[in-house]
C-alpha cells in the first residue's frame, strides 16, 4: 500500500491550487527571520555526543576543516531519513555517541528515501497556453491545466505548469527505478529527455520546443550527500515508524522533518512545519516544567 500522507482524499480544501508566488524560498525566509542571526551556513554537523539534558555537536565547512561546536540542552534533527540512515564514514552521515536507541536505528531503518529526477524548464514564453495548440490537441481547458501526465512509457511523464500563475515555467518529473537510472546521466541529456518527453505530449516537434527553452534548473538529490533522495516512506513493516521517530530521547535528542511526522503526512511541506513546531512546543514545555518527563523512545 502506498503512503497516503497529503493526499487530498476528497478534501475540497486541499484539492485547491495554490501557489508560494516567490517559490518555497519565501516561506524559508519568513520562517527563519525570528533566528536569522544564529544560524550557521555553509557548516556541516559532522557528529553528535549526548547524554541526558546535554548534547555537543562537532561542526566542520565545507572543505572539511573543523569549526567550533555547539553544546546544548537539547537538540533537534531535522536532517533527511537518508542521512540519518547514512552508514559512519559516509559523506554527510552524522555519527552519534552514544549510538541512538535501537527503535530509533529500526525505525529510520524502516524509513525509505525515494528517487526523483524534477527538472525545471524556462521558456520564452508559455506556448502551451496557445487556443491553437489547445484547439489542434482537443484539450480546449489546456490554459488552466496544473498537471500533465502521459500514457506512454516516456523518460518524463509527468509536467507541472505553474497555474494559476502566468509563467513561461514547466517542471518534468519522473519518480522509482527510471530516476535512479537517469540520475546518472549527465544534465545535457536530461534536457535532451525532457523536451522529447514534452514534444509526444503535445504532439509537437522536439526542435521547435527546443526553439523555446531559455534555461534548465535541476539539482541532483538521489545523489547529493545531504539529502540521499527526496520524500521519505516506509518500508514494508515500517507503518509505524514515523511515529518511533516523532518521540524525543530521553528529552534530549528530538526528530522533526516530514519523515518524523506523527501523522504520518510523510513528504508535504505542511508535515514537516507542523513536527517542527511540535518538537519546539515539547522542548520548551520541558525546560518550563523539568521534572515532567516526555514518554520518549525506550532504549
Amino acid at each position: 500500500m502506498l503512503a497516503e500522507g497529503g493526499w487530498p482524499q476528497g478534501d475540497r480544501r486541499e484539492m485547491r491550487i495554490g501557489r508560494v508566488v516567490g517559490g518555497y524560498d519565501a516561506l524559508l525566509e519568513r520562517l527563519a527571520d525570528p533566528m536569522r542571526g544564529d544560524i550557521r551556513f555553509e557548516t556541516i554537523a559532522a557528529s553528535v555526543r549526548w547524554r541526558d539534558g546535554h548534547v555537543n555537536v562537532a561542526c566542520r565547512d565545507v572543505t572539511g576543516r573543523s569549526t567550533s561546536s555547539v553544546a546544548a540542552r537539547a537538540l533537534v534533527v531535522t536532517v533527511p531519513a537518508g542521512v540519518l540512515a547514512a552508514p559512519d564514514g559516509a559523506k554527510g552521515a552524522i555519527h552519534f555517541d552514544p549510538p541512538l536507541p535501537a527503535p530509533i536505528r529500526q525505525a529510520t531503518a524502516l524509513t525509505a528515501m525515494g528517487a526523483v529526477v524534477k527538472l525545471v524548464l524556462r521558456f520564452k514564453h508559455a506556448f502551451w497556453r496557445d487556443e491553437k495548440l489547445a484547439t489542434r490537441l482537443g484539450l480546449p481547458d489546456l490554459d488552466t491545466t496544473s498537471f500533465l501526465q502521459s500514457r506512454q512509457l516516456l523518460p518524463f511523464p509527468v509536467w507541472w505548469t505553474s497555474y494559476p500563475i502566468n509563467s513561461p515555467i514547466l517542471v518534468a518529473w519522473v519518480g522509482g527505478p527510471p530516476a535512479t537510472e537517469l540520475s546518472r546521466l549527465p544534465l545535457s541529456e536530461l534536457e535532451r529527455h525532457a523536451v522529447s518527453s514534452l514534444a509526444t505530449i503535445l504532439s509537437m516537434k522536439p526542435a521547435t520546443i527546443r526553439r523555446q527553452l531559455v534555461a534548465t534548473f535541476y539539482h541532483d538529490w538521489i545523489n547529493d550527500p545531504f539529502s540521499r533522495g527526496v520524500y521519505s516512506y516506509s518500508r514494508v513493516g515500517g507503518a509505524r515508524a514515523c511515529e518511533t521517530l516523532s518521540r524525543p530521547v530521553r528529552d534530549t535528542i528530538w526528530f522533526a522533518g516530514e519523515a518524523a511526522d506523527r501523522l504520518g503526512r510523510t513528504g508535504t511541506v505542511h508535515g514537516a512545519i507542523d513536527s517542527g513546531r511540535r518538537v519546539a512546543a515539547g522542548i520548551l514545555r520541558r525546560q518550563q516544567h523539568p521534572l515532567v518527563r516526555s514518554a520518549g523512545a525506550p532504549e
